[in-house]
């Protein structure tokens, strides 16, 4: 049997006050692609230019509409529901439940689902996970 096999850059522009909270929401980044990614999907990193000669790149780095400074600057998070939830983390609906109980709810007008943002559970579980010797009674 053959398997399939692609390789994908994404190239990410991160910033921050400093190079430290720049690596700090880099790290967040990867710790969170990794907690949600596919079964299959591998996520690797690696810099692959010099902090210091970033800013001659970015022409290359940064997508037109920023350069020119219109369009979105902030994205919209992503929502999930409990079936989404429930699928991603291959839990069971029960647990899918109590995971939306603890993390702020989106409430659309008009709509009975409610929904959570992606980065709230992905900080729950970041929160809730523990090494064997520290899990709580």
């Amino acid at each position: 049997m053959t398997c399939a096999r692609g390789i994908f850059d994404i190239r990410l522009w991160v910033e921050g006050a400093d190079e430290q909270e720049v690596y700090e929401r880099l790290a967040e980044l990867v710790r969170t692609a990794r907690l949600f990614a596919p079964p299959g999907v591998i996520v690797k990193y690696s810099q692959l230019r010099n902090p210091d000669r970033t800013a001659a790149f970015e022409g290359t780095m940064r997508p037109a509409w920023v350069r020119r400074g219109v369009g979105v600057t902030d994205w919209l998070p992503e929502l999930l529901d409990a079936k989404a939830l429930q699928r991603e983390l291959g839990v069971t609906r029960a647990a899918a439940e109590a995971i939306m109980r603890a993390v702020p709810v989106v409430s659309i007008p008009g709509l009975r689902k409610t929904y959570c943002r992606r980065v709230d559970v992905a900080r729950l579980l970041e929160e809730r996970t523990f090494a064997k010797d520290q899990v709580p009674a």
